[in-house]
């Protein structure tokens, strides 16, 4: 069986391209555009725990999302055009709009929509594929176990970005911690010393107005009024993309789905000539 996977490739190709950018973009901004600002909070010696918040954080480039909808789409596209190459490829029935890469989340969805479709809904979209293609398709669906499976949940996770952003909207981002703030310093040093820290844990969003740390602070001197006592800090920070407030994905992940959809079109390129 000789498939065609040269623009399957391409496609795979652009969306590492696309991802590459992505972060390129993100690592510029966060040394070109990016400044820690100046904690929102003042010390209270009455309280007994100081909180400071984030405050003067600009917008993050809307931008991304939509790289990040380019990549996407050329990620789910590169499935179907190999599905597409596949049912090409076999004997017998020729694709159609009806061909692409189907995306079931259980067993019963599969059964539904392939194995006992019903004949008003048309050809299912694995129509024409012989049984070893199939086969193969199959054991990268979401309900599937092992490796393969784990795969095809990501893929379900391709797909829904892909729709939401297709159809419904560009991906949003918001910067969030990727691990407590560290090496926590008042500045000007000799006047306040701290004794102790409660700090946000990672995976929490950065946006103005929301605590990252509260301490507890122990008077050393009194500071001349005009000096304004801030917090030095160090901030491992990446982002995250959303729709309607839900987390979708992290920056850190796109490399993974770049590699979740390369992993299945090397192992088609492995079995195919053997179908």
């Amino acid at each position: 069986m000789r498939v065609d996977f040269g623009g399957v490739d391409m496609k795979v190709a652009r969306a590492e391209y696309h991802v590459e950018s992505i972060g390129s973009a993100i690592r510029d901004f966060f040394k070109d555009d990016f400044e820690i600002p100046q904690a929102q909070g003042y010390i209270d010696l009455d309280k007994e725990w100081q909180v400071f918040c984030w405050a003067g954080l600009k917008p993050f480039p809307a931008e991304w999302g939509v790289m990040l909808g380019d990549a996407v789409h050329n990620l789910r596209s590169g499935l179907d055009h190999l599905m597409w190459q596949l049912v090409d490829a076999c004997p017998g029935d020729s694709p159609g709009n009806h061909t692409q890469f189907p995306v079931s989340d259980t067993k019963a969805k599969w059964r539904d929509d392939i194995d006992e479709r019903c004949k008003n809904r048309g050809p299912p979209p694995t129509h024409g594929l012989s049984q070893e293609a199939f086969d193969f398709v199959k054991s990268f669906q979401p309900f599937a176990s092992g490796n393969k499976g784990k795969i095809g949940k990501r893929i379900k996770r391709l797909h829904h970005i892909s729709n939401t952003d297709k159809h419904r909207q560009i991906l949003a981002n918001l910067p969030y911690h990727l691990s407590p703030p560290k090496r926590l310093e008042l500045l000007p040093r000799g006047y306040f010393a701290i004794d102790k820290a409660k700090k946000v844990f990672a995976g929490t969003p950065i946006k103005n107005g929301t605590e990252f740390v509260r301490m507890k602070v122990r008077l050393i001197k009194f500071p001349p009024e005009d000096v304004r006592m801030r917090v030095k800090f160090e901030q491992a920070t990446n982002i995250v993309f959303l729709a309607g407030g839900d987390r979708i994905i992290g920056a850190e992940d796109l490399k993974e789905m770049v590699n979740d959809v390369r992993t299945v079109v090397t192992a088609a390129k492995e079995v195919a000539p053997g179908w």
